[in-house]
Parts: C-alpha cells; sequence; structure tokens
C-alpha cells in the first residue's frame, strides 16, 4: 500500500512530467516521420508514372496538381511543379504561361527556373512574338541572377544576349564550385556564339579559340586521373571539347572560311587521339569532312570510328561515300578490322562449366556467334 501510495504521489507531483513530454515529443516526430515517407512514397510513385513516356497527359495532370493542393510544403515541390508544366505542354500548352509563373512566383532559388524559361521563350518562338521575347529577356536582367537563366534568356534573344552574358559571367564569378553548371567556359563558349549570331564574327572566332585552348588545357591536367569525380568531369569536358569544335567548324563552313576549318579539324584529330570516346570524336570529323565535300577524307575518319565501335550509322556512313568514290564498301570494312584487331593477342585457353553438368571450352566456340548474358544470382 504505501508503493502504490508513492507512485500515485509521483504521478500527481508532476515530477514524471518532462519523461511524459519527451515520450509524447518523440511520438509526434515518429508520426510526422512516418506521414514523411508516406508522402515521399507517393511522390517517388507519382514521379515515375509522370516521367514515362507513355504518361497521359490527361491521367498524370489532374494526379500532379491534387499533390500540389495536398502537400503545398513539400521540399521538392518545384520538381512536382516541373513535371506539371511537361505534362500540361504536351496536353493543354494554353496552360503553360500561367503555371510557369506561378512557379518563377513561389520557387525563387529553384535549379529548374531556367528550364521553365526554356519553355516560356519556346511558346513565345512558336508563336513569332519578337517583342515579348525581348520584353521577356529583358525583365530576366533586371531581377535574375542564376546565371543559367540569364543564359538561357541570351540563347533566345541576341540583342540583349552580350549584357545578359556579362551578368551571367560576373554572377558565375561569385560561386565557389568551379563545375557547377553552367561553368564559366560554358558562359564564355555562351558568349562566343552570340558574337557569332550578331555578325561579329572575328571577335566570335577569337573567343572561341580561347574556350577551346583553355578546355584542352584543363583536359591535359586531369590526364590519368582516378577518382570518380575527375573521371566524370573528363567525360563531361570531352563532350564538350567534340561539340565546340563540330560547332567551330561550321562556323567556318557557312562562312567560307574553308582553310580555318580545315586546320581546327587536324587540331580535333590531335585533340581526339588523347580521348577516351575516340571514336565519336572521329565520327564527328568524318561529318565534318562531309560537309567541306572531302569525302576521302570524311571515309578515312569513318573508318577509324568503325574500328572502334561498330554501330549502324557509321556503317551506312561508310557505305554511302564508298558509293560516291566509286569503291567497294568491303574494302573499307576490312580496313576498320585490321585496324580493330592490329596487336590483339589470342585469348588463352580455358574452359567453363555448364548448367548441365558438362564443361565448354573457347576452342569449341571458335568463329561462332555467341551471346554473352551477365547476371547478378543475388
Amino acid at each position: 500500500m504505501p508503493h502504490l501510495v508513492l507512485i500515485l504521489a509521483v504521478a500527481l507531483s508532476g515530477t514524471v512530467g518532462p519523461s511524459l513530454d519527451f515520450g509524447m515529443a518523440a511520438t509526434t516526430r515518429q508520426d510526422a516521420q512516418l506521414r514523411q515517407t508516406e508522402v515521399d512514397k507517393r511522390y517517388e510513385d507519382l514521379m515515375r508514372v509522370a516521367r514515362s513516356r507513355e504518361a497521359d497527359p490527361a491521367v498524370v495532370v489532374p494526379q500532379l496538381e491534387q499533390f500540389i493542393r495536398d502537400h503545398p510544403d513539400y521540399p521538392r515541390l518545384d520538381h512536382v511543379y516541373a513535371r506539371l508544366l511537361i505534362a500540361v505542354r504536351k496536353g493543354a500548352p494554353e496552360r503553360v504561361p500561367a503555371i510557369a509563373d506561378e512557379f518563377l512566383a513561389k520557387f525563387s532559388a529553384s535549379e529548374s527556373r531556367a528550364g521553365v524559361y526554356e519553355m516560356k521563350f519556346v511558346l513565345l518562338k512558336e508563336t513569332n512574338d519578337a517583342r515579348a521575347i525581348g520584353a521577356l529577356a529583358l525583365a530576366i536582367l533586371k531581377t535574375e541572377t542564376q546565371p543559367s537563366v540569364l543564359r538561357v534568356a541570351a540563347e533566345h534573344d541576341p540583342a540583349h544576349g552580350l549584357q545578359l552574358l556579362d551578368r551571367a559571367i560576373a554572377q558565375r564569378r561569385k560561386l565557389k564550385d568551379p563545375d557547377q553548371a553552367p561553368t564559366l567556359l560554358d558562359l564564355r563558349w555562351s558568349y562566343a556564339k552570340c558574337l557569332h549570331r550578331l555578325g561579329r564574327i572575328e571577335e566570335s572566332f577569337k573567343m572561341a579559340f580561347s574556350v577551346i585552348d583553355e578546355t584542352t588545357e584543363t583536359l591535359n591536367g586531369l590526364e590519368g586521373a582516378a577518382d570518380d569525380l575527375s573521371r566524370g568531369r573528363v567525360e563531361y569536358l570531352q563532350e564538350d571539347l567534340r561539340n565546340r569544335y563540330a560547332a567551330f567548324v561550321g562556323w567556318c563552313v557557312d562562312g567560307g572560311r574553308r582553310d580555318l576549318a580545315l586546320e581546327l579539324l587536324k587540331r580535333q584529330e590531335q585533340a581526339g587521339r588523347a580521348l577516351r570516346d575516340r571514336a565519336q570524336s572521329d565520327r564527328t570529323r568524318g561529318e565534318l569532312y562531309g560537309r567541306l565535300g572531302m569525302n576521302d577524307l570524311a571515309l578515312e575518319a569513318f573508318v577509324s570510328a568503325y574500328a572502334q565501335g561498330m554501330d549502324r550509322a557509321t556503317y551506312e556512313n561508310i557505305i554511302t561515300l564508298a558509293g560516291k568514290l566509286g569503291r567497294k564498301p568491303a574494302e573499307f570494312f576490312a580496313r576498320a578490322k585490321d585496324i580493330r584487331t592490329s596487336g590483339s593477342k589470342p585469348a588463352y585457353r580455358f574452359s567453363l562449366a555448364t548448367d548441365t553438368g558438362g564443361r565448354l571450352a573457347l576452342e569449341e566456340i571458335k568463329a561462332q556467334v555467341v551471346l554473352l548474358e551477365f547476371f547478378f544470382p543475388t
């Protein structure tokens, strides 16, 4: 009995109150976490459906709008809006401007702002509303600070492009991460493109050379990098370098600067020898030589590309160019095979257990078509 009185006295005195409060707070947090987990699952399921190529806007749009109404403070709500815009663009494009404006008003720091502005510019271009495009670009110049947004505006409005890119570069210099997109090299390349579109050819060429040289220098500095981050950066820069060479040669071809185009192609070939994906570099050279009417060099580049990666498009390019030169395609496919197998060594002999209890030796399947399937039994 004394023990019971003591327990009741302690309880009534409130001395265990903090422990009870703590327990209630913990339960409240757990409930909140559980609800958040359920919302996250709903978000993932909804986004999976919305991203599908077969997604029906008539079905997806109401679901996305319902999620927005149900969870107005969800941390990734900007992603839901972005997906809503894509779906509405397919089914009811007249609704895009209002939803885009709602997005821009709600999410001032979202990384998706550039994509939303891109959609607004595209719609204005489809209606040939040059005045509205200029007005939107000027509004961005006055109010926006994200380099990616300013760059998008410059791409669509060359008249204000240099001002937009000057501001984008100034804002980009304030960011600490040198690899965050768009990089300063990206913005300077956009500047070169804008100069070219404005007819300031020599200035654009000078800027383009500077960006290509700096990209090449950066790649050389990363040569032999082993960590995943550096390898990813190398792949990104290599793709940029290929695309920039291709664009620059295109400017030269369009402007009748054949000698400069050929010089750039030689530089691209030298750079391509150091690229991890040399096949793509060779394919690009083949396409550019073809634009110059130099079919023999184009064919040589495509043969080199085919030796490294036997894709259908390169196969067909070889057949077409061989025909134009009055040559047999088989001759060039044989040359590609010689390049591919030069310096190769025979595989060592081995055998593997089969699922029927026997063994299969490598020499038994020589010169046969073999399907290899890699799987993880776990």
